[in-house]
């Protein structure tokens, strides 16, 4: 077995044990009292939330595009980012769907490389968007249940933001581009993450980087909203504080390449967290549940929509020329 067979083996492995961990600790007789009093109306806010959410990134990432000189339409950027969410999904990698998204754009612009520039960076503007989110949730989760010295927590937060807040720019510089070439070398599939830039390009980038950034942080706080709602759905409410403090958590450790779609890590990141400010493990998995097939349902219905008007332009475009 390969390296990466053995790695993607203990993925799995780690999912479905904390999944089963979770699913040992349920009570089922009350999750099925917190399922059925589901309320639809609030899922339908949900998927308003969660479009546009999908919307406000494909919308940066078209900013970010043009940023650097590619000229696509903002349809065209949506569809391929819908697209991509559903190969990752599909691959169950979520690295599978920037390479799709790279690939797909880079073909249809002809912009190769600034294309897969403005993926790479995009990703790591969003990590470190979440982990900066994270970093503050983890103070407000610190201050009711304190486990190191305040000075200390303190500390480790605020280094923890400078470094996240700084690692795409540098990421993208000479060192940066020294690195993700040795990765590329490493893996074939990852070939397309080259990312060379020349200094024009890393000027129009540095111009348009801060107002990219600020966006993906707004951008991180539309899971906290959809979250709070699901749990209205489902007749729960911890309030929005505690919901800050916590949802930005399991989005991050949800990003980090531990289980196949942290699957089992985001339903048992959701009921340790939750756990701690007064759910149940039946209420916590109720809401884990309901949240992501609410989430994967409204995006595939997004992405059937993006490729609906994009057959139905091309075909009035195409009459139009034959006209």
């Amino acid at each position: 077995m390969t390296r990466p067979q053995l790695w993607r083996a203990a993925r799995i492995a780690i999912g479905v044990t904390v999944l089963g961990l979770v699913l040992w600790r349920v009570d089922w007789a009350e999750f099925g009292q917190v399922t059925g009093r589901l309320r639809p109306v609030w899922l339908a806010l949900v998927a308003v939330v969660v479009t546009v959410d999908r919307l406000w990134m494909a919308g940066k990432w078209h900013l970010l595009l043009r940023g650097l000189g590619v000229r696509v339409s903002f349809i065209e950027t949506v569809t391929t980012y819908y697209i991509g969410v559903l190969v990752g999904l599909a691959a169950q990698w979520q690295l599978g769907g920037d390479i799709a998204r790279a690939l797909r754009l880079g073909h249809y612009s002809g912009e190769h490389r600034r294309v897969t520039v403005s993926v790479v960076f995009e990703k790591l503007a969003g990590f470190a968007a979440c982990g900066i989110l994270a970093a503050i949730a983890l103070s407000l989760l610190h201050a009711q249940y304190p486990v190191v010295p305040g000075g200390i927590a303190l500390g480790t937060i605020v280094v923890a933001v400078v470094v996240l807040a700084a690692t795409p720019l540098v990421l993208l510089g000479p060192v940066g581009s020294r690195l993700l070439a040795r990765l590329a070398r490493a893996s074939p599939r990852l070939a397309v993450l080259r990312t060379d830039l020349s200094r024009e390009e890393r000027d129009g980038l540095r111009r348009i980087a801060l107002v990219f950034f600020l966006l993906t942080l707004g951008e991180q706080l539309m899971p906290i909203v959809s979250n709070s709602l699901v749990q209205r759905s489902l007749g729960l409410d911890v309030g929005l504080r505690a919901t800050f403090a916590v949802v930005p958590i399991i989005a991050f450790v949800s990003r980090l390449p531990v289980s196949v779609e942290a699957i089992g890590v985001y339903e048992g990141m959701t009921a340790l967290l939750f756990g701690l400010i007064g759910l149940s493990t039946a209420e916590a998995l109720a809401l884990a549940i309901t949240a992501r097939v609410t989430g994967l349902t409204v995006t595939a219905a997004g992405a059937g929509v993006c490729l609906a008007l994009r057959r139905r332009a091309t075909r009035l475009g195409v009459e139009a020329g034959s006209a």
